[in-house]
């Protein structure tokens, strides 16, 4: 299986998670009941992005160690 992950996914996940984080900053100065209903849907949606890299990278990592042993 080809694994592919680029930088470019990388910075993406990146300005994605800086962007979560400005947001919470806003939300937390000013408590609209309708921003934190949305944030908390980014938020789920950011935590499955995290979740499907690191799995990513584990099995990466775990083909690269495979490899090596052989």
């Amino acid at each position: 299986e080809l694994v592919k992950i680029s930088s470019e996914d990388v910075k993406e996940l990146e300005a994605t998670l800086n962007q979560h984080e400005r947001k919470l900053s806003a939300i937390m100065q000013a408590m609209p009941p309708g921003n934190e209903r949305d944030y908390r849907h980014e938020h789920r949606a950011i935590q499955s992005a995290m979740k499907n890299f690191e799995a990513t990278m584990r099995g990466f990592k775990k083909s690269v160690f495979t490899l090596v042993r052989k």
